[in-house]
């Protein structure tokens, strides 16, 4: 052990420890104290186990301790202090920065009274430490021009100095440390917040993530970063440090919000754009940034109309996350008109789509996918009519009451479920008598329409037992059942003995447009025994008991205006009841009669 020797302070750099012993034994400087003692100038510097070893036993300083405050090489441009990692760019060892407050406090409370009382701290030496957390006041780079014998040794560098540090600790400036600096200090001491995310990273990408991220949220995406102010990255460092202490969840709901505050479509180049210079820095090839990257990448894919084998941040994707209405266009070689309203059909637009552009309206791709796989596997109205075999007038009769359409409203693209007609006439086949056409046997369909009948009223008959069908096996289609006219007339006499009202009739009652009241019955909105069709003197088998519950329980917009009211008081009127609170019955908008209960005005 030496006999002169200096104390160990917590937070101290173990150079500025070997300088304080090589000033106290008058070695003239740590390069010579170090050759004396048999040591590498590089290990001192580097803080191999040896040196720490020997200056533990010269120097009377508990193993553990001094090792904690060693800043040991473990690469080539890397250092670890306990188990933080420091790169290159986190420290900045040739300068010679310090807190003129500390060591004025180290000469007031030292037992030396000058030059051997202070000494170095590590996070000084930390280039995103820029105020000290002790005194809340800015760290002051004193500017000495060092040759290479006064490289990390610090009491030979601020010898001269100590005449002015009590000037420079009256006058220098005041500036609270952050909280990011607070956070980088204490894990230098070995103490860690306890943050989810932060926590994981590496000492000095922790530190330049909040850093990057908040020059983006401090400042303009595109400022230069070259000439932004020491001052200004410790705003930005703290800006960046309220969202990454929040986890991966915080900084996911941080790039949404530079998504929808930047202008212009939400396309990948706008992504970048929005991003501004925290994108570029991610995208350099430090593989040690792969963390954050991975969350930015993930986000842009989920939230981006991404083309498969686009590479984001250096990483491909091979299917989209989502889809723009352009993008579903090009991958799926259907109009933008249909693949709105496949989505729209399914719930997968907001409420608000009708106003958002074609390219910012974004649904996800594999929804959207099963959707349009489903949608192309059905038929066209007019390929249904044609397996079918009817009219296009029964076709319409039948798709209202039988066939919903797969993806409704879709105007011309509308197509129906092809298993669901094939069935329906697999059924019909299995519930017709086989044979052929015989005597007394006219085509099905001749004989409903010249009745003024319908499609379902017969086959609604067929399946109670009150008609029976034949099938002309020679031929395919609705069109070629075959039904009996005896049986057909004798059903149709049983029916309208029960026949109430027909269809004008309700109308009239319930003061409803004929089309209206065809449609009500026809989706079954007004009960019916039988089904409908588009006719309107075609007789409706309604009781009358339910048609006076109607007329009870529902009136209609026109029969509160009055017959023959225009269409301005009609309006007025439909206002007054939304004030009120009174809405119209949302199944029966459909039929375009405006219908309200009557207990609720």
């Amino acid at each position: 052990m030496l006999p002169l020797t200096v104390p160990f302070h917590p937070g101290q750099n173990f150079t500025s420890y070997f300088s304080g012993l090589a000033c106290r034994n008058f070695a003239g400087n740590s390069r010579n104290f170090a050759n004396e003692l048999g040591l590498k100038w590089p290990d001192v510097v580097g803080g191999s186990d040896t040196v720490i070893k020997t200056m533990s036993d010269l120097g009377g300083i508990d193993l553990a301790t001094l090792t904690a405050g060693t800043m040991r090489r473990v690469g080539l441009r890397e250092f670890a202090v306990r188990q933080e990692v420091l790169g290159q760019y986190t420290l900045s060892r040739q300068r010679v920065i310090v807190c003129p407050c500390c060591l004025v406090d180290d000469i007031a409370v030292g037992r030396f009274g000058g030059l051997l009382d202070t000494y170095q701290r590590l996070a000084w030496e930390v280039t995103h430490i820029r105020a000290c957390t002790r005194h809340d006041v800015r760290l002051v780079d004193l500017d000495l021009k060092l040759n290479h014998r006064q490289t990390f040794d610090f009491h030979l560098q601020i010898a001269d100095q100590l005449d002015r540090i009590n000037i420079l600790a009256e006058n220098t400036s005041m500036r609270p440390a952050t909280k990011l600096e607070h956070y980088l200090t204490n894990r230098l001491a070995g103490h860690r917040a306890g943050l989810e995310w932060l926590d994981t990273l590496p000492f000095g990408l922790a530190a330049k993530v909040c850093e990057m991220l908040g020059v983006v949220l401090a400042f303009d995406s595109r400022r230069n970063l070259q000439t932004l102010p020491e001052d200004d990255w410790a705003r930005a460092g703290d800006a960046g440090f309220a969202v990454c202490s929040g986890g991966v969840v915080s900084v996911r709901r941080c790039l949404e919000q530079l998504q929808h505050a930047s202008p212009g479509k939400r396309s990948l180049h706008s992504r970048m754009r929005a991003f501004g210079q925290f994108y570029e820095w991610l995208a350099y090839s430090d593989a040690d940034l792969e963390p954050v990257r991975a969350i930015v990448r993930d986000h842009i894919f989920e939230t981006t109309a991404v083309s498969p084998g686009v590479a984001i941040l250096g990483q491909t994707r091979n299917k989209a996350a989502v889809h723009s209405l352009q993008s579903a266009r090009n991958s799926y070689g259907v109009s933008i008109r249909i693949i709105r309203g496949i989505a729209k059909h399914q719930g997968l637009l907001p409420e608000e789509s009708e106003n958002i552009g074609d390219a910012k309206l974004l649904i996800p791709a594999p929804e959207l996918a099963s959707a349009v796989a489903a949608w192309s596997k059905g038929i066209t109205g007019l390929q249904a009519q044609e397996l079918l075999g009817v009219s296009k007038n029964a076709w319409w009769v039948l798709q209202g009451a039988h066939f919903p359409p797969l993806f409704g409203g879709l105007g011309a693209a509308t197509r129906y479920n092809a298993l669901m007609i094939t069935d329906f006439l697999d059924n019909l086949e299995r519930l017709a008598v086989p044979q052929s056409r015989q005597a007394g046997m006219n085509p099905f369909f001749e004989t409903m329409y010249s009745q003024q009948y319908g499609v379902l009223n017969a086959l609604d008959l067929a399946h109670s037992g009150q008609l029976r069908i034949g099938w002309d096996r020679s031929r395919h289609g609705l069109n070629r059942l075959l039904v009996s006219e005896i049986e057909l007339r004798e059903a149709l006499a049983q029916q309208r003995n029960q026949a109430k009202y027909r269809a004008k009739e309700v109308a009239h009652h319930l003061n409803l447009t004929q089309s209206a009241t065809d449609r009500a019955i026809i989706r079954g909105l007004i009960p019916c025994s039988v089904g409908a069709t588009t006719t309107g003197q075609m007789v409706r088998f309604v009781a009358g008991s339910d048609l006076k519950s109607l007329q009870r329980r529902f009136v209609s917009l026109g029969t509160l205006t009055g017959k023959g009211s225009s269409a301005s008081k009609r309006v007025q009127m439909r206002q007054t009841l939304e004030k009120r609170g009174v809405l119209p019955l949302p199944d029966w908008l459909e039929c375009s009669a405006m219908v309200f209960r009557r207990s609720e005005i």
